[in-house]
């Protein structure tokens, strides 16, 4: 089993699950404030996209952001939070030379 169907799996038991509904219902009242996004888990481009509506500069790339999104949220209810995690390493081993006196 891979990591995010475990990590569905784990989701489902527990009673975790988040709605597709209610996601897409947030994209569509305050997917420009980054709702959606904050109610999937991921804060931090919550919070980016809000940043990026409230400055009129940034409103384009937020509108661009905004659709965009409408294609990730199924990815997001998974639990992959980058585009591309199927393409990312699952873990990093770091080694540390050992010296020897």
């Amino acid at each position: 089993m891979r990591e995010p169907e475990a990590q569905q799996l784990v989701n489902v038991l527990s009673g975790t699950t988040k709605s597709t509904v209610i996601a897409y219902v947030l994209w569509a009242l305050l997917g420009l404030f980054g709702g959606h996004r904050f109610y999937l888990g991921t804060p931090v481009t919550g919070l980016a996209l809000m940043l990026c509506t409230i400055s009129f500069i940034g409103i384009p790339v937020s509108l661009v952001w905004w659709v965009v999104d409408a294609f990730l949220i199924p990815r997001l209810l998974k639990g992959e939070e980058h585009w591309a995690s199927p393409l990312l390493p699952r873990r990093v081993i770091v080694t540390t030379p050992r010296f020897s006196s």
